[in-house]
């Protein structure tokens, strides 16, 4: 079948990121330029190299940088700034009063371009713009779309990271700020992915964590019907199922994109892909069957419209964050994705895709469930959001990616009871809040794994979580850090990630200064440096 001109555009642009050109930032760039292309030298050094264009990473460069390193970002997209800068409008800041340091320093560049102190949401764009401003002002030297193939390791210390076109990123220290934590297998750092250590670690107790049907369907489907939801993408479609058989340990983290949504004058209409017109008897079963259910938590004001399928939330203005809520736009990752990195710009297109033409579907039908469909009724694409990618964000929202195996492992009861910690860094909050990791179809019944959502306290977040446990001694990890799978589940959101971000980014300074392995810095040097930033480290 022909691809349409949306998923065209979108595979080439997700491809873009294996190309060797690449585009840099200099520091007497404007923050809201055009970039040039530029391909970078054979070989450059450098005090820091942090991979990963995410929140954490420009934090954790711009730290750096303000102690005095030379500083290189690198960011695996056409953007810095992570999921922030694509359509992640909403962050998850649940206790303003946590957030401090040079996290509050964005958000209150936020507050002032909006005029609102209460702002604590934020356009793509303007993230961006935000983000590349800070970048420039710390003078962080800054390249777009590269990719780590290999990394050279000397006497237990990185030495080089090698990109797609064999130029060399050479420094004393590094962290990996990447949501997949892609430099851990590179330098053969230890690690989880997924559900594989769930049970391992004894916080589980009082946990109700269960894979089970979410959805009945007619036991009368008709062959299209079977064939349409056998088609349906990220989706597991066995020939022989036995819920007993299922091993909650093979879960995979999970994706999602976070579209950028206006109900204002400048949208563009969501399309129904050509290719995903075959999944429309899918739709129609399925919606119709999870319609069924109550909508316990469907709600729709001036800021917040929540559906059977969908949690919008307002940003500024006219543009709002799109999210799934009951997870049928919430993916599990494809294995493929962790060890064959050339599989990842079609697995994106795939996921926008199917997400965009699920939303046109269920604003076009006429039998959609009338609470679907008025939630839905207004909106559009951003049309001045991601203009040369299709209104599309260029990278997704990948909730949990490789999970470090460090000094120490955060727990969930470390998020509701044993919350104080020596070497805290800052503190954070947020539900402990556990996406599926298993999704199933057998016969006429959806099934997926469902963890208890359970509330957090405010807690400390110590540095030993950033520190492997073994591996290379000048590598420290800013997203990927070291939890288990559940704790992720509240550690996990940005305003979390950019306050760990600035700690890594300053002991890594300290380790150059002192001549130490990042193991081995002083922390209560590295908290009175945070402190000094205004950096909260107890509540």
């Amino acid at each position: 079948m022909k691809k349409s001109k949306m998923a065209s555009k979108l595979i080439a642009a997700a491809l873009s990121l294996t190309f060797v050109a690449t585009f840099a930032v200099s520091a007497s760039a404007k923050p809201d330029a055009i970039l040039e292309a530029k391909v970078p030298p054979a070989i450059s050094n450098h005090d820091l190299v942090v991979y990963g264009g995410s929140p954490a990473g420009v934090i954790a460069a711009v730290a750096a940088s303000r102690r005095g390193l030379k500083v290189v970002l690198l960011s695996q997209s056409p953007t810095v700034g992570g999921t922030i800068s694509n359509g992640l409008g909403a962050t998850d800041v649940l206790v303003p009063g946590n957030v401090s340091g040079i996290p509050l320093e964005f958000f209150n560049q936020v507050k002032d371009t909006y005029k609102n102190r209460d702002a604590w949401r934020v356009t793509p764009k303007l993230a961006e713009k935000i983000f590349r401003k800070m970048l420039t002002a710390a003078n962080v030297e800054v390249w777009l779309n590269v990719s780590a193939t290999k990394a050279t390791i000397v006497s237990g210390k990185i030495t080089c990271l090698t990109i797609q076109n064999d130029s060399k990123f050479c420094a004393k220290q590094f962290i990996d700020s990447s949501y997949p934590a892609d430099l851990l297998p590179l330098t053969k750092t230890k690690f989880k992915l997924g559900k594989e250590d769930l049970f391992d670690y004894g916080d589980n107790v009082g946990m109700d964590i269960v894979i089970r049907s979410r959805v009945t369907l007619s036991e009368d489907l008709t062959p299209e019907q079977e064939e349409s939801i056998a088609a349906i993408p990220f989706m597991e479609h066995p020939e022989t199922f036995s819920l007993s058989k299922v091993k909650l340990t093979d879960g995979m983290p999970s994706f999602t994109f976070r579209f950028c949504i206006t109900n204002g004058p400048k949208k563009r209409a969501f399309r129904l892909a050509p290719e995903d017109e075959k999944l429309i008897p899918a739709w129609k079963v399925m919606i119709d069957g999870f319609s069924k259910k109550p909508c316990v938590d469907c709600e729709a004001d001036n800021a917040h419209v929540v559906t059977r399928f969908w949690r919008i939330g307002k940003v500024f203005g006219d543009k709002w964050d799109l999210n799934s809520l009951n997870s049928f736009t919430n993916f599990p990752i494809p294995k493929s994705y962790f060890t064959d990195h050339s599989t990842r710009p079609a697995t994106h297109a795939l996921a926008a895709r199917y997400i965009e033409s699920l939303v046109a579907y269920m604003q076009l039908d006429p039998d959609v469930n009338i609470v679907e469909k008025n939630a839905l009724k207004d909106f559009g694409m951003c049309a001045d959001e991601f203009t040369d990618n299709n209104n599309v964000p260029y990278e997704p929202y990948v909730r949990e990616g490789r999970r470090l195996v460090g000094k120490y492992v955060m727990l969930a009861t470390d998020e509701k009871t044993n919350i104080k910690k020596q070497d805290t860094i800052g503190i954070g909050m947020y539900h402990i809040d556990n996406k599926l990791s298993l999704s199933i179809h057998y016969k006429n019944r959806f099934y997926r794994d469902y963890t208890s959502f359970q509330k957090s306290k405010i807690y400390e977040i110590p540095y030993s979580i950033t520190v492997p446990k073994t591996g290379p001694s000048n590598l420290l990890v800013a997203v990927g850090v070291s939890t288990s799978p559940l704790a992720y589940g509240s550690i996990r959101m940005e305003p979390h990630y950019m306050l760990i971000g600035q700690a890594t980014g300053v002991a890594a300074q300290l380790a150059i200064k002192n001549k130490k392995k990042v193991s081995e810095i002083s922390v209560p040097e590295l908290q009175g440096i945070l402190r000094s930033w205004g950096q909260k480290l107890s509540n």
